[in-house]
This record gives structure tokens, C-alpha cells and sequence, in this order.
């Protein structure tokens, strides 16, 4: 039988699954997922010109608009996160988490338009990485928020 998380408390089962990491890994996943969306989005913006190898998704908006989304998420994370608002955090490490899933899976879809045998590290590196890293710190975040609605 699976135990609740705190001091037995059963809401703390209901929504979000456990996230068994510690706070100085879930801070060091943090610092790192954030640090590359951040630049990554301060990149699009310094971009001088669309590229050819940009993908679908990436061309469907200007590259300074995915770059503003991505910096702003990244500050919405950062100051959430200091000032202990958990659904500012949430809903920032949701929105990476979707550009990363869509940017994977534009890149998918150009290589298998453009099928090569190779070149899809890229899209599921996206997905993988940034885009299920995001999930997870969203998912303690919403620990987090958990903890401060039952006061724990």
C-alpha cells in the first residue's frame, strides 16, 4: 500500500505524483534547467535572422516572441520561487515545459519530412530533457504549494 507523503496527510495524495527529490536537487535541476532556457531565450532574441535550421514550430512565431516567452518564464520561475509563489512557479515551468515539447516535436517533424536515417537527437533532446525536466520541477512546485495550503 502506497503511505502518504507528510505526516500521513491524504491530500497530499491527490493531484500531482510524489516527487521524491531533495530540495538541493530539485534547486540544482532548477538552476540548470533555467540557466538553459534563459539563454536559449536570450539567443532567440540576439538572433539576427531566421535561419534554415530553425524548425516549423520555431518559424511560426517571430524568434524575438519565443525568446520573450522563454526569458519571462524564466523570471516568472525565479521570483516564484524566492517569493515562495508556487503557482507563479508552476505555471512557468509548465509554459517551458510546452515550448521544449513543441520545439521536440517540430524538430521531429522535420526530420521525418526530411527523412535521412538520422538527426532526431535534437527533438527528442528537447523533450527528454527540458521538456520533462520542466514537468517535474512544475510537479514540485506543486508540492510545494500542497504543503503551504495544508500548512505543513
Amino acid at each position: 500500500a502506497h503511505q502518504p507523503a507528510e505526516q500521513g496527510h491524504p491530500a497530499l495524495m491527490i493531484g500531482w505524483p510524489r516527487v521524491p527529490l531533495s530540495p538541493r536537487l530539485t534547486n540544482a535541476l532548477a538552476i540548470a534547467a533555467l540557466f538553459a532556457a534563459g539563454s536559449s531565450g536570450l539567443d532567440y532574441i540576439a538572433l539576427p535572422e531566421p535561419s534554415l535550421a530553425l524548425t516549423y514550430v520555431e518559424q511560426s512565431m517571430p524568434l524575438d516572441a519565443w525568446g520573450f516567452v522563454l526569458v519571462i518564464a524564466v523570471v516568472g520561475a525565479v521570483v516564484g520561487w524566492v517569493l515562495e509563489f508556487w503557482p507563479g512557479v508552476i505555471v512557468s515551468h509548465m509554459t517551458l515545459a510546452g515550448c521544449y515539447a513543441a520545439f521536440g516535436v517540430g524538430a521531429l517533424a522535420a526530420i521525418a519530412l526530411e527523412w535521412h536515417g538520422s538527426g532526431w537527437r535534437t527533438g527528442i533532446s528537447w523533450i527528454c530533457l527540458q521538456g520533462v525536466v520542466h514537468l517535474v520541477l512544475a510537479a514540485a512546485a506543486w508540492r510545494q504549494l500542497d504543503r503551504q495550503r495544508l500548512h505543513l
